[in-house]
């Protein structure tokens, strides 16, 4: 089976439809908005943060 190209990503899958699993599950798109949040908001004060503590 041939490798084709995603109709979204441009990234190499085997899928019939053309669009890569990541896409399917809106992975992509997830990513992009949390680079977007990341980028407006610069002010993460990672002090305040609570950590949930395991054990």
């Amino acid at each position: 089976m041939k490798a084709k190209k995603c109709i979204e990503c441009e990234k190499e899958t085997y899928q019939a439809d053309q669009i890569c699993v990541a896409c399917k599950i809106g992975l992509t798109q997830m990513h992009a908005e949390l680079i977007d949040l990341l980028k407006k908001d610069k002010k993460w004060n990672l002090q305040k943060l609570k950590i949930a503590k395991m054990g």
